[in-house]
């Protein structure tokens, strides 16, 4: 279940929180209600990064593995507003397996060059920058399930509510933080 208020209530609730008018003007020009509608969106992250609840979690079944690629983005993993990787498990009818993350340090010290091992079902990835790399190459196309936590969906207009559930009180109160 989303949030309970809407994005408009909870813009409405701040600026009465922080004293001012819906329709007050900053010293830009710009409205308190527009700017309070971007500090909202702003807040939504900032609780995002600080704790990935169980409604922003995700997971993808459709993302495969290309025989001789090592690195993948997540663009062609097919993952919506990725924050980070929770898990990936390859898919086997017979012999399924969860990878195991490394940091990219420990990848690059003890791995330095994929290439030099022959292609496998892969056992290791590490994260880099907005995609992963696999160790070992995949030698054949696999199915992996990723579970991931999303960022918040930006809100664009005042009838849409929170992916965040039951956590109105949060929403206000980091929005009228961002808005001050």
């Amino acid at each position: 279940m989303p949030s309970d208020l809407n994005r408009g209530q909870i813009v409405t609730e701040v600026c009465d929180t922080v004293g001012k008018s819906v329709s007050g003007a900053g010293v830009s020009g710009a409205s308190l209600q527009s700017r309070v509608q971007t500090y909202f969106n702003w807040a939504q992250q900032r609780i995002a990064r600080f704790h990935s609840f169980h409604e922003l979690t995700t997971y993808t079944e459709g993302a495969a593995t290309v025989s001789g690629t090592k690195r993948y983005t997540f663009t062609t993993l097919g993952l919506t507003r990725p924050k980070d990787i929770g898990s990936i498990i390859i898919l086997d009818t017979q012999n399924s397996r969860r990878l195991v993350r490394w940091n990219r340090v420990k990848f690059e010290k003890k791995i330095p060059r994929p290439e030099n091992f022959s292609n496998q079902r892969p056992r290791i990835y590490t994260r880099l920058g907005n995609a992963i790399e696999l160790f070992y190459i995949p030698d054949d196309a696999y199915t992996m399930r990723i579970v991931y936590p999303q960022w918040p969906t930006p809100l664009t207009s005042d009838s849409e509510t929170s992916d965040f559930e039951n956590k109105d009180q949060l929403l206000v109160a980091a929005t009228v933080l961002e808005t001050y």
